[in-house]
């Protein structure tokens, strides 16, 4: 069961490189296919569906909450209070609300925000690292 409980980390993790929701169903034919190319009967045994499920969840879970964290710091900061107070009088007044994209992240209407970088980036993906070779990304600008 562990050997199984690895493998099901390493594909929920290399697979939410490519996607980061799963609905049900297709998760239930992802470990079909899964089943029948190592000849294996996982489908049908709870053991091995819960910790395919099990598995899944902790991923998503960790994408949940860096997703609340960076949101819950960027809210906290004087940038995002702006924000808040930005969208509080565009509903009022029916104005378009301001689009939130990485140079509002990292400031609004002089406000500081939060920090929004490649460290940022790595951490929310960290996850990855797991199952990969990570290495820091050398910046050079040349003329």
């Amino acid at each position: 069961m562990h050997s199984f409980r690895v493998a099901a980390r390493i594909f929920w993790v290399s697979y939410s490189a490519y996607i980061r929701h799963v609905p049900r169903n297709e998760a239930d034919k992802l470990l079909e296919i899964l089943s029948k190319e190592n000849e294996q009967d996982w489908t049908n045994s709870r053991q091995h569906t819960h910790v395919w499920y099990d598995t899944l969840e902790d991923v998503v879970t960790f994408y949940v909450s860096k997703v609340k964290e960076y949101g819950a710091r960027y809210m906290d900061s004087v940038a995002g209070k702006k924000v808040k107070t930005a969208v509080m009088r565009s509903r009022k007044s029916s104005k378009a609300l301001p689009t939130v994209d990485t140079d509002v992240l990292r400031e609004y209407d002089g406000a500081e925000g939060i920090a929004w970088g490649l460290a940022e980036v790595y951490d929310i993906f960290k996850i990855l690292s797991e199952v990969t070779d990570v290495q820091p990304v050398v910046i050079q600008v040349r003329y």
